[in-house]
């Protein structure tokens, strides 16, 4: 009889066991489908974080190339930098070209030009004598340098 219970108890507590299995599996399982949940939430709110980040890189990266194209222009307008050197201009980031261009006076001559106090005006390719003449006689620069280039 002793065995008997014995087989018994063993048995009672074997069924226990397996009861307790099982619970443990379904647990275990439970939870490996919640990691692959929060998985796929994790990964989707990376990638959203991600293409924030990217746009706002791009932002500011169309920021900055539009800040060194404006100032590339004012530069090469004012005389701080002539057209030969757009090209090195254009290759440097727009810090380096900022403190270039902090540290350059416009070119002198240029700066005549610009103001019309001596050489040719950009627009029309008159001399300061040539546009004074122009509004002594009531006549555009323009149709002055049409006439001008048409007889000589």
């Amino acid at each position: 009889m002793a065995d008997e219970k014995q087989v018994a108890a063993l048995t009672s507590e074997r069924d226990g066991l397996k009861s307790q299995v099982a619970a443990l599996t379904a647990d275990r399982d439970g939870l490996k489908t919640q990691v692959v949940t929060l998985t796929t939430e994790r990964d989707t709110l990376k990638a959203k974080v991600d293409a924030a980040d990217k746009e706002k890189a791009e932002a500011a990266l169309a920021a900055d190339k539009a800040k060194h194209t404006d100032l590339l222009a004012a530069a090469l307008s004012d005389g701080r930098l002539v057209p030969a050197q757009k090209a090195w201009a254009e290759k440097q980031t727009l810090a380096d070209l900022t403190e270039y261009l902090e540290a350059t006076n416009p070119l002198a001559i240029l700066k005549k030009q610009n103001d019309g106090k001596g050489g040719k005006d950009g627009d029309h390719g008159l001399t300061q004598e040539e546009l004074d003449m122009c509004k002594r006689m009531g006549v555009t620069p323009e149709d002055f340098a049409k006439a001008k280039g048409s007889k000589c």
